[in-house]
């Protein structure tokens, strides 16, 4: 029926009868029989073959059968198939993006000591609390994909890159606020109730902050609610599953 190649797919479309003497319904079906099969192709799935299988009942059930009840069935089940398949494949996907996104923050990490170490900068975080508060950000990032990757809703994009893209980003993101946050927390223009205490006690406060930021966006812009120019009133409210910092 097909066979997958290294350099092309060989594949045995549904045969599709004329449409003349159809009608408005059978076209419209056979329509979209024609266009999931070009997305099965495109993606490449591991259940092509059953998909292929539906996919041409449809089209035997409403064109030979008469039927287009039953074909839009098989065509519905084709579809659930088609949308499982493409959900665990961008999962999958998404651990990657999230994987190569944590191997960026180890290269901007390492980046940034060795600029400041060539520019003699003397302003920079120590470079144990700078790799510290990378890794705290990095590890939040990847406890949310994992807490959450179940729920992803995925089974409808069919753009492989992005999903990786959009899943690299998290990590990225999450350096970018748990380092302002860090300037926040580390010159008191925040405070959080029962953390003013010794400096280990600080640090706690800044590796947990820095977990939060990269487990939940919504953490970093609580903080930055709090500074004293920052406009509270032009903030998205708050979702409830997210953690937010005290007031």
């Amino acid at each position: 029926m097909f066979r997958w190649t290294r350099s092309r797919l060989d594949y045995v479309r549904v045969q599709l009868p004329a449409t003349t003497g159809l009608s408005a319904d059978q076209i419209l079906l056979l329509g979209d029989i024609r266009a999931m099969e070009e997305s099965v192709i495109q993606r490449r799935l591991w259940s092509a073959r059953s998909i292929r299988e539906l996919l041409q009942a449809a089209v035997d059930a409403t064109v030979s059968g008469g039927d287009p009840e039953q074909a839009r069935q098989a065509f519905d089940k084709a579809e659930k198939i088609f949308q499982d398949d493409v959900q665990t494949k961008n999962r999958m996907l998404y651990l990657l993006g999230t994987l190569l996104g944590g191997v960026a923050i180890a290269a901007i990490a390492w980046l940034v000591l060795e600029a400041a170490q060539r520019l003699g900068v003397q302003n920079l975080a120590e470079p144990d609390k700078l790799i510290s508060l990378f890794t705290f950000a990095g590890m939040g990032s990847a406890a949310s994909v994992l807490a959450r990757l179940s729920t992803i809703d995925l089974k409808n994009e069919l753009r492989k890159i992005w999903v990786v893209v959009s899943a690299g980003t998290r990590p990225l993101l999450s350096i970018a606020l748990a380092s302002v946050v860090y300037v926040i927390l580390e010159n008191d223009l925040v405070t959080i109730t029962g953390f003013q205490g010794p400096s280990d006690q600080k640090n706690a406060l800044l590796w947990t902050a820095a977990f939060l930021c990269g487990f939940s966006e919504r953490f970093a812009m609580d903080i930055l609610d709090r500074l004293p120019f920052a406009n509270s009133n032009a903030s998205s409210p708050s979702d409830p599953d997210e953690p937010s910092a005290g007031r």
